[in-house]
């Protein structure tokens, strides 16, 4: 048999301690006043989601309580100058219909207005398609692949050759 244990890394410990309540993370203004554009970033890359021909935003906000819904969306609001709105689903597990609460950006602008924030901290051209909105105006497409290319420093190319491969994708795009 062989056992490990690693050793506790401190300042982990102590996000852990600032984010979580009676062993469950929370949401609380004095935690959120500490994000930045990365972690914004992070956020979004890891749990944000572009719909509806990627022209509008989703971040899947699922533990989290409709109150503490309400505190992120008045935190982008404020701090930020995002407007999002909370919508509800219903999933079902093992039998058992329950609700959930997301965070939504319902429009072009908005959501524009968030990915030009976290843009510059796009780590790797992969993950693009995150960022990645689509345009049936080719001008429009353009101007946002060079806003794109501009922010995250991306050769224009890649950026282009992404926004072709999502286009491909999406059955309303393709020629």
């Amino acid at each position: 048999m062989l056992r490990y244990q690693s050793l506790a890394c401190e300042p982990l410990t102590e996000l852990y301690k600032f984010t979580h309540a009676h062993g469950k993370l929370t949401i609380a203004r004095r935690w959120l006043n500490k994000l930045t554009p990365r972690s914004l970033a992070v956020w979004w890359l890891d749990d944000g989601s572009l719909i509806v021909n990627s022209r509008r935003g989703v971040l899947c906000t699922d533990p989290f309580s409709y109150e503490e819904h309400k505190l992120l969306a008045r935190y982008l609001l404020v701090v930020w100058k995002v407007k999002v709105s909370i919508g509800s689903i219903t999933r079902n597990r093992d039998g058992i219909a329950k609700t959930y609460y997301r965070l939504w950006i319902r429009s072009s602008e908005e959501l524009q207005k968030f990915l030009r924030i976290i843009l510059p901290y796009v780590p790797v051209p992969a993950m693009l398609p995150k960022v990645m909105l689509l345009y049936r105006d080719s001008q429009l497409q353009q101007r946002w692949i060079s806003e794109v290319s501009s922010l995250t420093g991306f050769d224009e190319k890649v950026v282009a050759d992404y926004a072709m491969q999502k286009k491909q994708a999406w059955k309303q795009f393709r020629e």
